[in-house]
């Protein structure tokens, strides 16, 4: 979704799509808070991350070759 339109459901860009899932799986009890460019409201990845109710589970580290 290039235009972050979080509003819409029809295409998602990653961490909206975090966002949904972690709030229609907790039926809304889990909120994200959303940031504000230019008027348009997104969720950043760093909103899911930092979130107390959310913690690392898994960490990759990617080698360059």
């Amino acid at each position: 979704d290039m235009q972050f339109e979080h509003e819409k459901n029809e295409s998602k860009y990653c961490s909206e799509l975090g966002y949904k899932t972690i709030e229609t799986a907790t039926d809304h009890r889990i909120k994200i808070p959303l940031d504000t460019l230019n008027s348009k409201k997104f969720v950043a990845i760093d909103n899911l991350f930092i979130n107390p109710f959310c913690k690392e589970i898994k960490r990759a580290k990617f080698l360059q070759e």
